[in-house]
């Protein structure tokens, strides 16, 4: 019983670390950025799941707003832990 506890356990955390954002959109200077939808057309930058954004290069434009399927999202904030290694 204990092993079937932790089994689902560890699954549940591996499905939700897969799903930290909710959708991702290329940012004006041309990276892929991720968001969280944070109610009311607002976002935030998240991070991308298990992967991070350590592959950016050159300057990052986040834009003001985003557009996702027929609706516009303000983009409110940066998430925390959205670029842990920046400097």
């Amino acid at each position: 019983m204990k092993k079937l506890l932790l089994l689902c356990a560890s699954l549940f955390l591996v499905i939700q670390s897969a799903l930290v954002y909710d959708f991702s959109a290329v940012a004006p200077s041309g990276q892929t950025l991720y968001y969280d939808m944070m109610g009311n057309n607002k976002v935030a930058v998240t991070r991308p799941g298990n992967n991070s954004y350590s592959s950016l290069t050159g300057n990052l434009i986040i834009p003001s707003s985003v557009t996702y399927g027929n609706d516009v999202y303000t983009v409110t904030e940066i998430g925390t832990g959205a670029f842990p290694n920046s400097l």
